[in-house]
């Protein structure tokens, strides 16, 4: 099989977030994975598809004993998301499984459970994949030979931060990042190779997508 080696690269380090996201089982502690940041990122999906409260006129969400939301409030008074949704947008298949699964079961349908963090973990490792996949195209472009792409992808797959924003922190936006990027510049590629309508509409998505996410980016 062409580019074997590649293959083992990418699979050795989705392993490892598996690995990690098992051993520490974040999805089942009232304050991991939706806290900090990632509540913004993600308030805009239980508010719009749950508690029919884009506007956040309920400010007193409890949803159980231990886990609170906190609240931005602006100048005028009123309770904001602060962030804008192209984290939310992303997070978005992930969360109707997750809340079509909690649906199903025991555990609570209000966004924040143990199925809405364990489908974030899970999304996390999904765009690692994909940011992997494009970037294993766009050396394949260049032609670098198998071992020295899996190299690559090993090195920054399990030697930077790119391992602890895909398991241990997940699901901050960083890996979002790396793979629109990644999928930018792959198309970005393309582009300078044929101007279509398909390819230029293509890099307009991304780009709005990606300044959705960190307008800064």
């Amino acid at each position: 099989m062409k580019y074997k080696l590649t293959t083992i690269a990418i699979i050795i380090v989705l392993l490892a977030c598996f690995i990690i996201d098992f051993d520490l089982k974040n999805w089942r502690k009232n304050d991991r994975v939706i806290e900090h940041d990632i509540h913004w990122y993600y308030a805009y999906l239980p508010a719009q598809f749950i508690y029919d409260d884009i506007k956040l006129i309920k400010s007193d969400y409890r949803f159980d004993e231990n886990y609170y939301l906190f609240w931005t409030v602006n100048a005028d008074g009123k309770i904001i998301i602060k962030t804008t949704m192209g984290m939310s947008i992303l997070y978005a298949p992930f969360f109707f499984v997750a809340h079509a699964l909690a649906s199903v079961s025991n555990y609570p349908e209000n966004g924040f459970s143990e199925p809405y963090k364990f489908f974030l973990l899970i999304s996390a490792i999904f765009y690692l994949f994909i940011g992997l996949d494009f970037l294993k195209k766009i050396l394949r472009h260049y032609q670098f030979s198998d071992i020295h792409i899996a190299i690559t992808i090993l090195l920054i797959g399990l030697g930077t931060n790119l391992l602890a924003y895909s398991s241990q922190t997940a699901p901050m936006p960083h890996v979002y990042i790396f793979c629109l990027f990644s999928i930018f510049i792959y198309y970005t590629i393309k582009w300078y190779q044929f101007q279509s309508i398909k390819n230029t509409l293509i890099l307009g998505l991304l780009l709005g997508l990606i300044s959705l996410i960190r307008p800064s980016n």
